[in-house]
């Protein structure tokens, strides 16, 4: 939340960083989809189905299923690239690359 607002986006946006957040991997908990879904997208894909089955916003369903896209275009599973990607997917997934990359000291990822 604290770089969506040093980024100054709105108040709504803020809000599904936060949900796209902290269900961004929740497709990897899904094991198997009811027949008839597809899940060639895997899990970011997987966890946007589980976001709107929960009755999530669209967007924040739509973030969910971009997070692990790229500027450059390099991610997946879309391959898109630049304005393309929703904001929301960006800063959720700037985030974790930092927390997650052994480059960047922990102490720096710790909560305000």
């Amino acid at each position: 939340m604290s770089m969506a607002g040093e980024l100054g986006v709105d108040t709504a946006t803020r809000r599904s960083v936060l949900f796209t957040a902290l269900r961004h991997d929740a497709g990897i908990a899904v094991r198997e989809l009811p027949e008839g879904e597809d899940g060639s997208g895997g899990h970011a894909a997987t966890g946007a189905w589980v976001a709107s089955r929960m009755g999530l916003d669209e967007r924040v369903a739509e973030a969910i299923r971009c997070s692990h896209e790229r500027w450059d275009g390099a991610g997946r599973p879309q391959g898109l690239a630049m304005k393309q990607v929703p904001v929301q997917s960006l800063i959720v997934s700037a985030v974790h690359w930092a927390c997650a990359s052994r480059r960047i000291p922990r102490a720096r990822c710790s909560p305000r």
